[in-house]
């Protein structure tokens, strides 16, 4: 399962006469609801997951803090600051 990409700000008019949401405001707030909605959840927020073999193909320079499940492993990683980090149990 892939995380959905939210969608992307563009400019747009905010408010209406009468201080209501315009049709395009609505849309993206709809937009980005819908993609929220599929990744955070009653129960907890649900990462990514990717197996090995597409973690290796990670560019280099991904941020460092960002969080998956690979599912080969069977464990939660991430990004640290020189490394792909494992997260353990004892």
């Amino acid at each position: 399962m892939t995380t959905p990409a939210l969608p992307a700000f563009f400019d747009m008019t905010c408010t209406q006469k009468g201080e209501h949401f315009s049709p395009d405001f609505y849309l993206y707030l709809d937009q980005q609801f819908q993609v929220l909605n599929a990744t955070v959840t009653i129960y907890g927020v649900t990462v990514p997951t990717f197996t090995a073999a597409q973690v290796a193909t990670f560019p280099i320079n991904i941020a460092r803090g960002t969080i998956w499940y690979n599912s080969t492993l069977d464990k939660l990683q991430f990004q640290g600051a020189a490394a792909v980090q494992t997260i353990t149990s004892t």
